[in-house]
Order: structure tokens, then C-alpha cells, then sequence
């Protein structure tokens, strides 16, 4: 399933994920399976058996762009221009 963070907090180690039908879930840090710390507004991928959020990633798309930011765009635009 895919959402994003919408709440977290670094006290409680806690927050809080909604879906694309802003359906809410709940998850612990301890759920948290990426190496990226957690960012409000991250999409991520995540698996619900129950009521909480388990097996939490940031998507990976986000995180190419992210590390590659325009540098990563321009590259990619060059590359696919020459394929006309």
C-alpha cells in the first residue's frame, strides 16, 4: 500500500501515515525499515495486517530525486533526447 506521513513525533517515536483515501494508520519507529530518517510529507510503501502501519520505506523514486536532485533531472533529459 502506498501514503504518506502525515504526523510524526521524535518523542514518542510515533506518528501517523494516510492513504491516497485518507485513511489513517498509526506506526513505531520500529517499523520503519529505511535508512532515511522519517519526513513529514515522505511517500512511502507500507503493509497493514491489522490496524498499524508495519514495514514502512520511503518509495524509491523519492529518494533518486532526492539524492540526484536537477543534476539527476538534467541527465535524464539529455539521455532521452538522444533517443528521438
Amino acid at each position: 500500500m502506498r501514503g504518506r506521513v502525515l504526523i510524526y513525533d521524535n518523542d514518542t517515536k510515533r506518528g501517523v501515515i494516510q492513504d491516497k483515501r485518507n485513511n489513517k494508520y498509526d506506526f513505531h519507529i520500529g517499523e520503519w525499515l529505511s535508512e532515511q530518517p522519517i519526513v513529514v510529507g515522505e511517500e512511502v510503501n507500507f503493509e497493514i495486517p491489522r490496524e498499524d502501519a508495519i514495514n514502512i520505506k520511503v518509495k524509491k523514486s523519492e529518494i533518486f530525486l532526492k539524492i540526484f536532485g536537477k543534476w539527476g533531472k538534467s541527465f535524464f533529459e539529455f539521455v532521452c533526447r538522444g533517443k528521438d
